[in-house]
């Protein structure tokens, strides 16, 4: 699995037997080895902070690139609920984020948001939504989240039957139907 970062140079690779690198783009050269000991279902870079994001089973840990554990937390919601995807949100151009918020990809079509806070002098992540896929029916479909893309006002998620669907992030409780779309394949 890889993960990069244009704007830090960085090109991250985590193997399935849990060990993670950090490259340095610009020396083409290893710069840090991130110890996990679990093998990483998924990997990502915020390209604006530099936080590095790795998900093994239903456990997040945020680092810094310069190798510092930031948290590491189970953000299990129900049941045996692994990651199956991350993202981070990044913001569009010059946006103040409020809140830094990542996603989390799991099986039955789940996505779940996260906001990076602090709790008694450490940070935590607490969880803000959960999405669904949904078919036109209004039914929940059941596969596994395997890409996410945070848009400003969109999540774009795809799940392992090919499926994208986008999810309105301030959709009204009340019209749970207006929450998704999904594009042919």
């Amino acid at each position: 699995m890889l993960a990069v970062s244009r704007s830090f140079s960085a090109l991250m690779s985590a193997s399935s037997d849990g060990q993670v690198l950090l490259w340095d783009l610009n020396r083409l050269e290893l710069v840090r080895r991130l110890t996990t000991g679990k093998p990483v279902e998924c990997a990502r870079i915020n390209d604006v902070t530099g936080v590095i994001m790795l998900c093994r089973g239903s456990e997040v840990s945020l680092w810094t690139l310069n190798g510092d554990l930031i948290l590491e937390q189970n953000v299990y919601v129900e049941g045996d609920d692994t990651i199956s995807s991350c993202a981070f949100y990044e913001g569009s151009g010059n946006e103040y984020l409020e809140r830094n918020l990542i996603f989390t990809g799991h099986r039955k079509g789940v996505v779940n948001v996260w906001n990076i806070a602090i709790s008694d002098s450490s940070f935590v992540l607490e969880h803000v939504k959960r999405m669904h896929h949904l078919d036109h029916a209004g039914y929940n479909i059941g596969a596994t989240i395997t890409s996410i893309l945070p848009m400003a006002q969109k999540v774009y998620t795809g799940d392992d039957d090919g499926r994208v669907v986008g999810l309105l992030l301030h959709a009204p409780s009340e019209c749970p139907q207006s929450l998704t779309y999904t594009f042919a394949v």
